[in-house]
């Protein structure tokens, strides 16, 4: 079993059950609110939602327009919910074809292939 943290940095940690660190990525520029696993993919939410494959060491991450974020839940298969501090709720369902290889995204680069949601 693997157990996922996040930070009020914006890193996301992925631990062994014996307490090893196996992999971070720092996905996000403020604290992350949420991390929920659904086997081999984290979700975590703050100033964005970013689904992490850790199999592939790649992500999508979904740039939220309205505010930040304050939850994150899977709800069976490949679909999640992420809530916003405005009360806002909304269903999205995991597109394996809108993930990059972390190694091809700098900090930088981060913003620039986000996909808008929430307007």
């Amino acid at each position: 079993m693997l157990i996922a943290s996040g930070t009020e940095r914006g890193y996301v940690y992925l631990w062994s059950e014996e307490g090893e660190k196996l992999d971070f990525w720092q996905p996000h520029d403020k604290a992350v609110a949420a991390v929920k696993q659904n086997g081999e993919f984290v979700l975590s939410a703050g100033d964005v939602v970013v689904i992490y494959n850790v199999k592939e060491r790649s992500w999508f991450i979904a740039a939220w327009v309205e505010s930040d974020l304050t939850d994150a839940e899977w709800i069976g298969g490949n679909r999640y919910l992420v809530a916003d501090v405005l009360g806002v709720i909304t269903m999205d369902k995991l597109q394996e074809t809108q993930f990059m290889p972390v190694s091809q995204i700098t900090a930088v680069q981060k913003h620039k292939c986000q996909i808008i949601f929430g307007k």
